[in-house]
């Protein structure tokens, strides 16, 4: 099974999922969102992103993006092709992030572009779209995760009850089982 696996922020490719995803695959690869990385202009970040969904991505391949990489990758399919991945998002960052109980806002780079592309529709749907996180995740809000899905009219969208960012290990492998069941 080919992997292409989109860290999150300060996520590795060789640890916590990307580590977990790595031993499940026969060929595996991609873009670690960690100090390096992020060191670069977001720009760079997402021509990092379209050239490795240029390079490897087909219909044999599971796309599963984390948090920030979900964020990287919806500004890497805005005007793009189909991607023909399957494609998973999980506890994707949408938007402005409020934690209002640790007095912290954020705003993610490009929010303006993504929300314009969100709203002409200029993001074409993977081949398949899941899209999943925790119905308690402060930085995945539930409105806007669906809002979303609906808009790019994703195939899967699920809460996962009394769970927040980070996803239990339990939990995941029922979430990538089902994932990886698609046809």
């Amino acid at each position: 099974m080919k992997i292409l696996y989109l860290s999150g922020r300060g996520g590795e490719l060789h640890q916590g999922l990307g580590r977990h995803l790595q031993s499940l695959a026969t060929e595996f690869g991609g873009i670690a969102f960690n100090e390096a990385t992020l060191s670069h202009s977001f720009g760079e970040q997402i021509d990092a992103v379209e050239q490795l969904i240029a390079s490897y991505a087909c219909k044999d391949t599971y796309l599963i993006a984390n948090s920030y990489g979900c964020y990287a990758l919806l500004h890497a399919l805005i005007g793009a092709p189909s991607l023909p991945s399957k494609t998973l998002m999980l506890s994707p960052l949408l938007g402005r992030i409020h934690l209002r109980s640790e007095g912290f806002s954020s705003s993610p780079p490009r929010l303006r572009a993504l929300n314009q592309a969100l709203a002409q529709h200029t993001i074409q749907k993977p081949a398949y779209l899941s899209m999943v996180a925790g119905d308690q995740d402060p930085i995945c809000e539930s409105v806007e995760l669906q809002d979303v899905a609906d808009v790019l009219d994703a195939d899967h969208c699920e809460l996962l009850h009394h769970l927040g960012h980070m996803i239990e290990h339990d939990v995941m492998d029922t979430v990538l089982g089902k994932f990886f069941a698609q046809q």
